[in-house]
């Protein structure tokens, strides 16, 4: 791959607070330092990308263009700082453990941990994923960040990597500011 490196963010705990099935808009509020961070990348003219695993779709809680509406409204709060992109995966695999709603019952390359969702940002904005990082909360978003070959950076907000069904990061910080600002000193050229 050619071209500059981004950052790509989870959404859940990591730019907003995490709420469990997040599906309502009135359930939404920044994580402190998100606007911030994202400004900060802005400024520093890298990409900020959120890449996102939306299974409220694939279980009934809510439909596409609701889904569109939610992220509008994180973009709303996040401004004037500027997200480029958001990518999400609305789909459950066949083996969930309950009945996800048709189509959305599939084996993907989307879903976190697989990196489907970081290589089509990377294609469809000319990124260079070795030269980029996946901020996240919890070790799928890690997973992810590595099979594509970008940088995995852990926040303690959100998940704080409880999860544990995946290695964890040698970086790890308090939350999405932290990161952002970490990555803007040390990131490669």
């Amino acid at each position: 791959m050619s071209g500059t490196g981004a950052v790509f963010l989870d959404r859940d705990g990591v730019l907003i607070e995490h709420v469990h099935h997040l599906h309502r808009p009135s359930d939404i509020a920044l994580i402190a330092t998100a606007r911030a961070a994202v400004a900060a990348l802005n400024q520093a003219e890298i990409p900020a990308i959120v890449i996102t695993n939306q299974s409220v779709v694939a279980r009934g809680l809510c439909d596409e263009a609701e889904l569109d509406a939610i992220h509008e409204n994180v973009l709303a709060l996040l401004r004037p700082a500027e997200i480029q992109a958001v990518y999400y995966c609305p789909h459950l695999p066949p083996e969930a453990s309950h009945t996800p709603q048709p189509p959305y019952r599939v084996d993907c390359a989307c879903r976190k941990p697989a990196p489907g969702l970081l290589q089509q940002a990377a294609q469809e904005h000319g990124l260079d994923l070795t030269r980029s990082l996946m901020i996240g909360d919890s070790t799928s978003d890690l997973e992810a960040g590595r099979r594509a070959g970008a940088q995995p950076a852990l926040v303690q907000t959100g998940v704080g990597g409880r999860d544990a069904r995946y290695a964890p990061s040698d970086h790890v910080f308090a939350d999405v500011g932290d990161a952002v600002h970490w990555w803007i000193a040390e990131r490669p050229r």
